[in-house]
């Protein structure tokens, strides 16, 4: 029989949540920088210490870094308001569910399963360094922790090839590796750590897709190029003008193309702030709006088309209309917010537009699809072009800070 677990092995096992925690409060408060992440580096590297000089310690701070990713993923996918992924606005909205089950549930699910077991080792192992490596159930923990290492993986490296980041998600996948990290000297071989981590990078391999795939629609080619009727380019026309507002005018001219999601909340932060520039002297400045629909969001298409439908109303009518679907949640369509937005503007002519004229909208989204190319696949993004020349002067995506975009009008 080994020496029983000290107090201080369990202050020692509480250094390693406790660093997590700070990572996680550092991705929600501070995602932008070097901090946040290199929190989440330390926490790791915490755990690799504790777990290699007093693996007795580590046991006991596994269990309260399960329950913390928990509960991580638990604020992403009750409160997301709160704290929202932002996957979906990068561009990854196909990684966010697996089989029409949102994967913050399987998070949220898997965490506190995790939890259980690893609670229950700690418990076990109390009287005895040894009992809960040991011990059949001191396996199955480790197994579903390296498996979920795995998991996160997976999830790293298509983050990684798309170019995406979520603070979110990149929280959870800090304190799951810091865990694993945890487990560095338990008594438990290290093929079977690999094997559960390639098991379960495989198998989310295979159940997304064997190549990596991007959330954006493919730019039409047909509707950008086929012949319009004049009666339809008349209303194409009206929708151009619409959902465009002039900040000012001047001697040196230039465009903003605004390019959102209308299920992205980023997007609701962002587009109003762009829309209330100071615009330098002698310089004209003309913000465009653009509608993304995104693929993995069956209503998003739907809701765009009315959304510049009431562009081809009036400018006003666009903006009311924008203002309040802006930021709508994911499995809301135009169906579920017409009652709302009846008490502000009529639907009608709106849905009649866009039922007689289903080409004109069709060649907008096309031509928005196309600017979002230029932009970048996270949304909210932004093209500031020369109004003359077309010339991209810059490009923005994802949390845009005005004051970036305003020293960019000021550039000569």
């Amino acid at each position: 029989m080994s020496a029983p677990i000290t107090v201080g092995d369990r202050l020692l096992g509480l250094l390693t949540p406790l660093a997590a925690v700070v990572a996680v409060v550092a991705w929600r408060v501070q995602p932008e920088g070097w901090f946040a992440l290199a929190a989440s580096g330390f926490a790791i590297w915490t755990g690799l210490l504790v777990g290699a000089l007093a693996p007795a310690a580590a046991r006991g701070g596994m269990w309260p870094l399960a329950l913390l990713m928990s509960l991580t993923a638990g604020v992403g996918w009750f409160g997301g308001i709160l704290w929202p992924c932002q996957i979906a606005c990068e561009g990854g909205g196909h990684y966010r569910q697996i089989f029409h089950v949102p994967v913050l549930a399987l998070a949220l699910g898997a965490g506190l399963f995790w939890a259980l077991l690893a609670r229950a080792d700690a418990v076990r192992s109390a009287g005895d360094v040894r009992a809960g490596a040991e011990h059949p159930g001191g396996h199955l923990t480790r197994a579903v922790t390296w498996g979920l290492a795995g998991v996160s993986c997976y999830y790293l490296w298509v983050a990684a090839s798309l170019a995406m980041t979520c603070p979110l998600c990149l929280a959870i996948h800090g304190t799951v590796l810091a865990a694993a990290a945890l487990s560095i000297r338990d008594a438990y071989p290290w093929l079977a750590r690999l094997g559960a981590m390639l098991l379960a990078f495989l198998a989310l391999h295979f159940i997304y897709h064997p190549t990596v795939t991007r959330d954006v629609a493919p730019v039409p080619e047909a509707a950008l190029s086929g012949a319009m009727s004049e009666d339809d380019q008349r209303i194409l026309d009206r929708v151009a003008k619409g959902r465009s507002r002039v900040l000012a005018s001047g001697k040196r001219e230039l465009r903003l193309d605004v390019v959102v999601d209308l299920q992205c909340a980023v997007c609701a932060k962002v587009h109003p702030r762009l829309l209330k520039l100071n615009v330098p002297k002698d310089t004209g400045l003309t913000v465009v709006t653009r509608l993304l629909a995104r693929p993995s969001r069956p209503q998003s298409a739907d809701l765009a088309r009315k959304v510049l439908a009431a562009a081809a109303i009036d400018g006003r009518t666009f903006h009311q209309v924008i203002a309040m679907t802006l930021g709508t949640p994911e499995d809301l369509g135009w169906a579920d917010l017409r009652d709302r937005l009846a008490e502000v503007i009529d639907p009608a002519p709106i849905e009649l537009l866009a039922h007689q004229h289903p080409l004109v909208f069709d060649r907008a989204l096309a031509e928005d699809a196309a600017v979002s190319a230029e932009a970048g696949s996270g949304t909210p993004g932004a093209v500031l072009r020369d109004g003359r020349t077309g010339a991209v002067l810059g490009r923005w995506t994802g949390d845009i800070d005005p004051a970036v975009v305003q020293a960019a009008l000021a550039a000569p």
